[in-house]
């Protein structure tokens, strides 16, 4: 199910200038739903899924990859995930991160990461 809170926030986001992606373990038929079905193509500015990367979170692969791909500093990079190992990892990729745990929460703290 979406989340229609977390992708109207995400819409706002990028209306402000931040790029926003969507990072995820998957297998190809998932991803190719979420991409055309669920409309996640027009909700983020990218889309990165396990089965085109050839890795899969938690493995710095993944992270490093996703750096690569997008052209910025580990430390420009900052990943919300709900699954506390993903944020150590990324962490340790030199990320920022933060553990997502409900909508209101992440509203709340993303503010301390941009000037939006």
């Amino acid at each position: 199910m979406i989340d229609l809170r977390v992708v109207n926030y995400i819409g706002e986001l990028r209306q402000r200038g931040m790029l926003c992606c969507l990072a995820t373990n998957q297998e190809a038929n998932r991803a190719e739903y979420m991409k055309t079905q669920m409309g996640f193509a027009d909700v983020f500015d990218r889309l990165f899924f396990s089965c085109e990367l050839g890795c899969q979170k938690p493995e710095p692969a993944y992270f490093y990859s996703i750096q690569q791909k997008l052209e910025l500093e580990s430390r420009e990079l900052l990943l919300w995930d709900d699954y506390q190992k993903n944020v150590e990892v990324a962490r340790e990729c030199g990320w920022q991160a933060e553990l997502y745990t409900r909508f209101e929460a992440f509203k709340e703290r993303i503010k301390t990461w941009t000037s939006l």
